[in-house]
């Protein structure tokens, strides 16, 4: 009798270890054909138990081999507003607004003047006014004036802002600038989702004079530059911006645990070829594992 008992504990006992084992998670993935027309459902067939299944459609922004990479290109657009006042109306342009790629973040005239800026066309300035008007510029695509240039930043590249005041005319005749409201929006390259970057208080703008104490005051919630009669270039420049995004690829969950799957259906609305991935895996508190499948699906128009 004792021995009887002694024989179904054991067989129990290992009983309750199997079903405390995971799953495997390989998964084999087939399709039905070998090409598919753009808008045409695609089923993926799966032969496998994973608990657990996450899709990549091979698309930009769910692409399996991008899913660590948190440094891609991004375009930055950049806006403000501006007042000019006092004094006469300028025969010629005295303001200008400028981004470089190449500024070499030290903050003085010389080497302000031995970058490249690039002044940015398209934005709208304030024309002369009596009061404290100010007119909004509309954004500034900044990748867009760069590759006008022939500069085309990497995304590890700094990227600085810059306002230039220059007038040479007598004192009672010079302009005062005011900007407010400086902002940098960055649009992903993924999905061209756009997100805030910085405003005013985030940009570390510093004053690159002459005369600092008279011509060029940057305050919490603008910048000031007036002529004085003297014939001097007066900056205003930026702390350096990333060119790129911190965006990474993602794949879509499909299966977990609790469900049972034995197909998935996606649609590829573009033409191309793409590597559809299928991270599986099955994780227990007894230890677990992954599995990478991949299947090539070809759409034409």
């Amino acid at each position: 009798m004792k021995k009887i008992v002694y024989l179904t504990s054991v067989i129990l006992t290992l009983t309750s270890c199997i079903k405390d084992v995971a799953p495997s998670p390989s998964l084999k993935v087939t399709v039905d054909k070998t090409e598919y027309k753009a808008g045409e459902p695609v089923t993926f067939r799966f032969d496998g138990t994973p608990d657990n299944i996450v899709f990549y459609s091979g698309e930009p922004g769910h692409e399996y081999a991008q899913r660590h990479n948190y440094t891609r290109m991004g375009s930055l657009f950049f806006e403000f507003t501006s007042c000019c006042r006092y004094g006469q109306p300028s025969p010629e342009p005295n303001f200008s607004v400028l981004v470089s790629a190449d500024f070499d973040g030290v903050y003085d005239l010389q080497h302000v003047s031995g970058a490249n800026w690039i002044e940015l066309d398209g934005i709208t300035l304030s024309q002369h006014v009596s009061t404290t008007s100010f007119t909004p510029s509309g954004e500034a695509d900044i990748n867009a004036a760069l590759e006008a240039a022939g500069i085309v930043p990497d995304a590890e590249d700094e990227i600085y802002f810059a306002f230039r005041y220059h007038d040479a005319r007598p004192q009672l005749q010079t302009n005062q600038w005011l900007i407010r409201s400086t902002t940098i929006e960055i649009q992903s390259q993924i999905d061209g989702t756009r997100s805030p970057l910085a405003y005013y208080s985030e940009f570390g703008w510093k004053e690159v004079p002459e005369d600092p104490e008279t011509n060029v005051n940057v305050t919490s919630n603008q910048i000031l530059m007036r002529g004085d009669g003297a014939d001097e270039e007066l900056w205003v420049i930026s702390a350096p911006f990333s060119a790129g995004s911190t965006d990474a690829d993602k794949g879509v969950p499909v299966k977990s645990i609790a469900t049972a799957l034995e197909e998935y259906t996606y649609v590829y609305d573009e033409p191309g070829t793409y590597t559809a991935v299928f991270e599986s895996s099955s994780v227990w508190y007894t230890g677990g594992d992954s599995a990478m499948t991949q299947v090539t699906v070809n759409v034409v128009e």
